[in-house]
């Protein structure tokens, strides 16, 4: 059995929607583009049935923005640095307890079968259960053997 204690802070948290941030960023530029370009085009080139097609920019303008205001919001509030994660991997599966400072609360077992996803950076094993929701594993907490035996665990290479 390989255990692995992680402490999941800020860092963790921005490591995981860091895609998320970064799209959400072009989709608001590129809507304020064709936003720009509607306001402007149609006094330069009076109204036309093909400037009225920009109005579409619209959408990713609201997306990125929605998106963008949501990301802030969550990382603005008070985090408590004291959650913990305690995975505990076997050939046939992990368990996960979690503790918000000294009190458990709550454990999983989860197979590797389900698993969707994993997602490695150069700190984290990020195992996704799915789209959304994923088990942040520090890699600096263990051993290079171990991880890899993980990650043999998981069928990744």
């Amino acid at each position: 059995m390989i255990e692995i204690i992680t402490v999941l802070t800020k860092e963790v948290q921005k490591s995981m929607t860091k895609k998320i941030w970064i799209g959400s960023w072009i989709a608001l530029t590129i809507g304020a583009i064709g936003m720009l370009l509607y306001i402007f085009a149609d006094p330069i080139w009076g109204t036309q049935k093909w400037t009225e097609f920009l109005l579409i920019f619209a959408l990713p303008f609201g997306f990125g923005l929605v998106y963008i205001i949501t990301l802030n919001k969550i990382y603005k509030k008070p985090f408590d640095e004291r959650n913990v994660n305690i995975y505990q991997f076997e050939p046939d599966g992990f368990t996960v307890v979690t503790f918000r400072g000294d009190a458990n609360t709550g454990s999983m077992r989860v197979s590797y079968d389900q698993i969707a996803k994993v997602k490695e950076t150069a700190d984290y094993l990020f195992l996704f259960v799915n789209k959304f929701s994923a088990f942040a594993v520090k890699k600096a907490d263990s051993s290079p053997s171990d991880i890899e035996t993980i990650k043999s665990y998981l069928g990744v290479k």
